[in-house]
């Protein structure tokens, strides 16, 4: 990274500014994480800006936790006095605890975190209480999300349903539960930083072409007269408008605030012939200027399909370590998360490690989630839902019939089963101990995870290991065994596997698998960008917005590369969506920045070592059906994400964005 005593002029004009409301606009690797870091070293050493009024909000753990990392080395222990810095969702946590009074919400305590399932599995409780009528109940989650924003109809609906009542009976419930979601979070800080009584006095922003609008609007909440606001992004990574980023917010902070513009043009990462490859992606990148040499042409690639690029792939890769890089050096880049897979098998066999980005959560693990939604509802005890899912659960619960389990529930003061008095009983035996030393042995897991089972030895190893995490992160709080237990449930929540789990080795020797929207942030020696076909890179898109996204996204995918970029496509593809040929994308690269690639490979190991790993492929799934009330009912033939395609009986194949997507499981 670059020092800050070897800031260039761009950005020391930026750290220096004192301007109200400034906006930099940073390109791609050109040191924004170190003007970061100077401008809120500056504002904390010379400003005499009360440290709680210091407000820095970034998108992601890692750039959080960097961000304090590093002012950790600099300022030492004056770091804990930034009690907002943090995700949006962690600093907007953390604000309605320490400056206001959640009581005025209707909460009887500090609020539980909550993930979106959770949120799904309540609606799946209250509608199967209520009798409520919803169509695509399948799709619950999508539903709520919908209609969040006001949008109670889904898909093909001719007739309404019960979705407003079930909205408003989720609220209440939760409430009543002391829970709040994801959007929660954002919404009720929005609501009481509207009321002024608190004011920054300084605002930093990382990321902020990520903003949505009620992230917009709470940051404007929070200014006052005499608050600066400084904020720090990249229009050409605008790559999340499916989610609510706004494609046109710096021209409207510049005409909000009246901001001054300032500039970072100057790339640290990549040679100049991958930037010059990316400026013809996105031509508004003109001043997109590089420190580095020219450096080797690119390389586009034809394959004949994804089996054969992958065995490609591992020559390539052999080659590259001869020639002095490491595993760790190189990244894969590809448009969804399934294109991994045949990369993953081929990489196995061959003894290429590898490393997919892509995050085992609790839930993911039958036994954590039901582990930690017994400390949910033992820190909680309103938290009815999590209570009747631990109580029920087939495999660690303890009735067999729902209905059993509600009377007890209903008598709940009187009740003589021994995990239900031990949830109860439990704050006041954490208070008691004023320690976690021996959670295992109160809560007798030996038994409720059944010592004869097959899982036994790996699911008392998994919990031993969430235990030691837990322990150790009451330790290290400053707050009581209870409450710093309470914390770590929300940290679990709005921090996933780096509070559960020892954070990923960003450093280990692995060659590491990316989606495109994954790698934003990351940057690797060598990077291939594989399925550059029609309906993959570009994703098909409806409009000339979409495109434009998909431009910004390849861009994104380009600019990773420090010293090695190679993209390829297919001739004749596996995927469905794809459309063989290269993408048209591939085009704007003019031939004078393409090397030619006239070495030959062995296309007979290849072809052997293809019918080898068809022959050990799993058994495919079986084929899902869905009924669409257009077209009928179909197969669907591939869902992720982002795009679910079908093929109807009476239609052929058809495509859908899977946020929206208008069939019905059968």
């Amino acid at each position: 990274m670059i020092k800050e005593f070897e800031l260039n002029e761009y950005q020391l004009k930026a750290v220096n500014n004192n301007d109200k409301a400034c906006l930099v606009n940073a390109s791609v690797g050109s040191g924004k994480t170190s003007v970061l870091i100077a401008k809120i070293k500056k504002i904390i050493c010379e400003k005499n800006v009360d440290l709680d009024k210091i407000v820095i909000l970034t998108f992601t753990n890692k750039a959080a936790n960097e961000i304090k990392e590093r002012l950790a080395n600099e300022l030492g222990e004056r770091i804990i006095e930034l009690k907002y810095c943090g995700t949006f969702h962690s600093v907007a946590l953390a604000m309605m605890e320490n400056e206001f009074d959640i009581k005025e919400l209707g909460f009887t305590r500090s609020p539980q975190v909550i993930e979106p399932y959770e949120e799904a599995e309540l609606a799946q409780i209250i509608i199967e209480k209520s009798k409520y009528n919803i169509k695509y109940l399948n799709k619950i989650d999508k539903r709520i999300q919908l209609a969040r924003s006001g949008k109670y109809m889904y898909a093909n609906m001719k007739n309404k349903d019960d979705i407003i009542s079930l909205m408003q009976e989720i609220t209440s419930e939760k409430v009543a539960q002391n829970k709040l979601s994801f959007d929660d979070i954002i919404d009720y800080i929005v609501e009481l930083t509207a009321r002024r009584t608190f004011i920054s006095e300084y605002i930093i922003v990382d990321e902020f072409q990520d903003c949505d609008r009620q992230q917009l609007i709470f940051i404007d909440n929070m200014l006052g007269g005499k608050s600066k606001v400084f904020v720090v992004g990249d229009p050409s990574q605008i790559i999340y408008t499916w989610r609510g980023s706004k494609s046109n917010i710096f021209e409207e902070f510049s005409c909000k605030y009246h901001a001054t513009e300032l500039s970072l043009p100057l790339n640290y990462r990549s040679t100049q012939s991958i930037l010059e490859v990316a400026k013809c992606v996105l031509p508004n990148n003109e001043k997109l200027e590089g420190v580095k040499d020219f450096g080797q042409k690119i390389t586009i690639k034809k394959h004949f399909n994804a089996f054969y690029e992958a065995s490609y792939l591992v020559q390539k890769i052999q080659e590259l370590l001869e020639k002095g890089y490491e595993y760790k050096d190189i990244s894969i880049l590809y448009r969804l998360q399934k294109q991994s897979e045949q990369i993953e098998k081929i990489f196995e066999k061959n003894g290429i490690p590898c490393e997919v980005s892509l995050k085992k959560k609790i839930n993911d693990v039958s036994v954590l989630k039901w582990f930690i939604k017994l400390i949910k509802c033992s820190i909680n005890p309103d938290d009815k839902s999590n209570m009747e899912y631990v109580l029920l659960d087939e495999n660690y619960g303890v009735f067999s019939k729902k209905s059993v389990m509600r009377n007890e529930l209903n008598k709940i003061e009187k009740s003589k089963v021994s995990l239900v008095l031990k949830i109860l009983k439990f704050e006041e035996w954490v208070k008691s101990k004023n320690c976690m030393d021996n959670i295992y042995e109160y809560f007798e897991l030996d038994h409720l995870i059944r010592e004869n089972s097959a899982t036994f030895a790996e699911d008392k190893n998994n919990i031993t290991l969430l235990i030691s995490k837990i322990i150790h992160h009451v330790k290290e709080s400053d707050n009581s065994t209870f409450d710093s237990l309470t914390h770590f449930s929300n940290s679990a929540a709005l921090y996933g596997i780096d509070v559960l789990f020892d954070k990923e080795n960003i450093s280990a020797n692995k060659v590491k698998l990316n989606t495109i929207h994954a790698s934003k942030g990351l940057e690797y020696k060598c990077v291939f960008i594989i399925g550059a076909n029609y309906g993959s890179i570009p994703m098909r898109g409806k409009t000339s917005a979409d495109e434009d996204e998909e431009k910004r996204l390849f861009f994104v995918a380009i600019t990773r590369a420090k010293e090695m970029l190679e993209i390829s496509y297919y001739t004749s593809p596996d995927d469905p969506r794809m459309i063989g040929g290269r993408s048209h994308f591939l085009s704007y690269i003019p031939a004078r920045l393409v090397c030619d690639d006239i070495r030959k490979i062995d296309t007979q190991h290849i072809k052997n070592m293809v019918k080898e790993i068809a022959v050990n492929i799993a058994e495919e799934p079986k084929v899902k059906r869905c009924r669409h009330l257009k077209y009928g009912e179909g197969n669907i033939i591939s869902s992720d994400d982002e795009v679910t395609i079908v093929n109807f009986d009476n239609y052929g194949e058809k495509s859908f964005v899977t946020m929206f997507y208008e069939v019905e499981e059968l």
